[in-house]
């Protein structure tokens, strides 16, 4: 490997130290109201001594599936895992007004910029008793459920159904 490979290599490995893409976190708080949660991310950084370090929480949205008419609203308590995604650039002026804005910071996949979605789980939070079948809403322990099912047929049991 020449000289010029292993500095543009080593530069590129500096710059990407800083970049964020997306990463592990789990809810500490959230606020149904704005449908902000405070994060804490759960793969400690590096310093430049090799040195393992916690990063901050941070308070992001979270990510509720559907449009500007329906939505899957779920409850996010905290512990909850998931993902956080970083935004390529500062989201902040979109966030406030819901519409096209102005890059209001030069802010490249930043820890400020970032979203939560609620899901991904690590191996010990594995859902369990998964039916890879259709869709299906259902409880922890699976005791209530609506179940639509591939072939067209559906389950639903609850304690109480008011229709």
């Amino acid at each position: 490997m020449t000289w010029l490979t292993k500095t543009l290599n080593s530069f590129r490995t500096e710059i990407l130290k800083e970049a964020k893409s997306s990463i592990p976190a789990q809810v500490i708080a959230f606020n149904q109201e704005s449908q902000i949660a405070q994060v804490q991310i759960l793969i400690q950084s590096k310093t430049e001594n090799d040195d393992d370090i916690t990063l901050p929480v941070i308070e992001c949205p979270v990510a509720q599936f559907g449009d500007n008419e329906f939505f899957i609203e779920t409850q996010i308590k905290p512990k909850t895992e998931g993902v956080l995604f970083f935004s390529h650039r500062c989201y902040q002026a979109w966030f406030e007004t819901g519409d096209i804005a102005s890059q209001s910071i030069l802010r490249l996949h930043d820890i400020n910029n970032c979203y939560f979605i609620a899901g991904v789980r690590s191996k010990p939070n594995v859902i369990q008793g998964h039916q890879n079948d259709g869709i299906k809403l259902r409880n922890k322990d699976g005791s209530q459920f609506i179940w639509l099912k591939a072939d067209g047929t559906g389950h639903i049991k609850l304690s109480k159904l008011v229709v």
